[in-house]
């Protein structure tokens, strides 16, 4: 038997009407790896982004502070706090993702 057959096995529902689901695994699917790579690679790339545009907007924070303009002072502001506000998710994705993953799987 081929991995794929022992695992629907394993799949199958048990004698007294408990379904077992197998835990997800890589394993599953060819390429899982570089998948998981490149989801790895974007969420840095989302992170220098948002380094970036959290030092733009508060170089324009500052200098609109500086020079008594409240309209970029506000823009500096808001801009900086949604930033910020990203690079907490997207750091925090994994864990997330983990935690609902495993809310959901209590659910009976």
């Amino acid at each position: 038997m081929n991995w794929i057959t022992t695992r629907s096995l394993a799949a199958t529902p048990a004698q007294a009407g408990v379904v077992t689901v197998p835990a997800p695994s890589p394993d599953f699917l060819p390429g899982s790896t570089q998948l998981s790579n490149l989801v790895a690679g974007v969420e840095y790339l989302a992170l220098l982004v948002l380094v970036a545009a959290m030092a733009w907007f508060a170089v324009e924070w500052a200098i609109a502070q500086h020079t008594n303009n409240p309209y970029h002072t506000q823009s500096g502001k808001v801009g900086f706090m949604r930033a910020a506000g990203a690079a907490v998710l997207v750091g925090s994705a994994s864990a997330l993702i983990d935690f609902f993953f495993r809310v959901g799987g209590q659910i009976r």
